[in-house]
């Protein structure tokens, strides 16, 4: 198969390198240290862009944003999402940031070499990247967020519609001053996005043949004494499995990538080949280095996909 097996090593997102977005982030009002809150009434924080739940009567100068006022066994307060502005940046495909039409973004991330967006619901998509801010344009990717491509007559006329949910820019000249316009667009109705990761695209060496991809479903499925089966669809996710084979030269760097990324979730490409877009997998990824001999090390890669 060979073309490499990468990660995208993520960049966080925070109010020091979100230039602007037209998200609004008011859902709730801020958390006032004096303010008493009874059982239920939520409250936002500054700092942590996140959106948190009262547990507990009598709640009063107690920060929302510290684990101990979080902790059981009588938590104070529940840590429920993030706000709509930061939903899209929060590692989580399943928390969409929402916007009527148009969603647009700018970043000041400093180098990145890949960008990856996932659970989105629009027609359009435009990237565009400039270096210094608002100087030279060094990058732009649009595309139709479309995919239906029938292959004959009877799928063009009898099959439904295909968005596309996710997209991966790759091939991007790192630049540290680099600036990130990123726009989600339709005619009319919600525009989504469920999550947009910008960052380091890290190669990890020569994809082999026999990667998998295994979609993997967290419905209920209950079947109860009389045969009975009950099934409530929930959402999605895809868990993959890839080996690489790389020069021993490499192997510390690899390491290095994989201690880095442990725990995080990161976007996994199986390759970059035409036709291999399935072998793409949003989650936690855990690596295994094997010394074949002097010269080459066999990476065996497992994702466990994450919605």
């Amino acid at each position: 198969m060979a073309a490499s097996l990468s990660v995208l090593v993520p960049t966080a997102i925070s109010d020091d390198n979100l230039v602007s977005s037209n998200v609004p982030e008011n859902e709730y009002v801020l958390w006032d240290p004096n303010a008493t809150y009874p059982v239920g009434v939520r409250c936002r924080r500054t700092g942590t862009h996140r959106i948190f739940e009262s547990q507990r009567a009598g709640n009063v100068g107690k920060d929302p944003a510290l684990d101990v006022n979080q902790a059981a066994p009588a938590p104070w307060w529940l840590d429920l999402t993030p706000t709509n502005r930061y939903a899209m940046f929060d590692g989580e495909v399943n928390t969409q940031t929402e916007v009527d039409q148009q969603l647009r973004v700018v970043l000041k991330p400093g180098a990145v070499t890949g960008i990856f967006g996932g659970g989105l619901d629009a027609e359009l998509l435009s990237i565009i990247v400039t270096s210094p801010p608002g100087g030279e344009e060094v990058g732009r990717y649009q595309a139709s967020l479309e995919d239906s491509a029938p292959d004959d007559w009877f799928e063009h006329f009898y099959e439904p519609y295909r968005p596309v949910t996710d997209f991966l820019v790759t091939g991007l000249e790192p630049y540290l001053s680099c600036q990130v316009e990123f726009v989600l667009s339709r005619a009319s109705g919600v525009v989504k996005c469920g999550i947009l990761s910008v960052g380091d695209l890290r190669p990890l060496g020569d994809t082999q043949f026999g990667a998998t991809a295994e979609p993997k479903s967290y419905s209920y499925v209950k079947t109860d004494e009389f045969g009975k089966t009950k099934i409530k669809r929930r959402k999605s996710a895809q868990d993959m499995t890839a080996s690489a084979i790389l020069p021993i030269a490499e192997a510390n760097g690899v390491l290095r990538t994989l201690n880095l990324v442990m725990g995080v979730p990161c976007v996994w490409i199986g390759t970059n080949l035409p036709n291999y877009s399935g072998l793409r997998s949003f989650g936690l990824g855990v690596g295994k280095l094997t010394y074949e001999n002097s010269k080459e090390v066999n990476l065996t890669l497992t994702v466990q996909g994450m919605i």
